[in-house]
Order: C-alpha cells, then sequence, then structure tokens
C-alpha cells in the first residue's frame, strides 16, 4: 500500500466538513425567511465554504499526479476509465 500523505488528508478533511457545512446551511437558508441576523450569519458561511469543491479537484489532480507512474497516455487512460466509467455505467442501470 502506497504511503499517504498526511497534509493532503487533512486538506480533504477541511474539504469534507466545508461540503457539509454548505448543505446544512443551504437548508437553514431556505428555513430562515429571510430573517436578516440568522440569514446573513448562515449565509456568510454558506459563502466561505464554498471553497470545497474546487479543492476536491486540485486534490484529485494532485493525487493523480503523485501516482503516476512511467506509462503511456492510452495505457492510463484505459486503466482510470475501467476505473470510473464501468461503475458509472452500472450505477446508471439501477438509477435511471
Amino acid at each position: 500500500m502506497k504511503e499517504r500523505i498526511k497534509s493532503i488528508d487533512s486538506l480533504r478533511g477541511i474539504a469534507i466538513l466545508a461540503v457539509i457545512l454548505i448543505h446544512t446551511t443551504t437548508r437553514t437558508l431556505e428555513a430562515s425567511g429571510f430573517d436578516l441576523p440568522a440569514f446573513s450569519f448562515t449565509l456568510f458561511l454558506n459563502q466561505i465554504s464554498r471553497f470545497a469543491v474546487p479543492l476536491f479537484f486540485v486534490i484529485s489532480g494532485l493525487v493523480l499526479e503523485f501516482s503516476h507512474k512511467e506509462e503511456s497516455y492510452w495505457s492510463f487512460i484505459k486503466r482510470r476509465f475501467s476505473k470510473i466509467f464501468v461503475p458509472y455505467i452500472i450505477w446508471s442501470l439501477f438509477y435511471y
């Protein structure tokens, strides 16, 4: 098993908490009825948490780069395709 990079795991944890905050504050914003003090603070929390999704993309790219082996482009695409697309198709068959 490859050694994990603790700082990347920490960033993932922060991003996970921020995504949870986005989802919980969105529901609170809907229920607040635009009550100004509650609405303003909740909106502030919601907006400062918006870094989470782009952070997941950056972390994914970084981890892919670190895990990159000396392999050709097409072998990399084939390997990633089987890990991503096949489960996607299977899930789509059940979901739809």
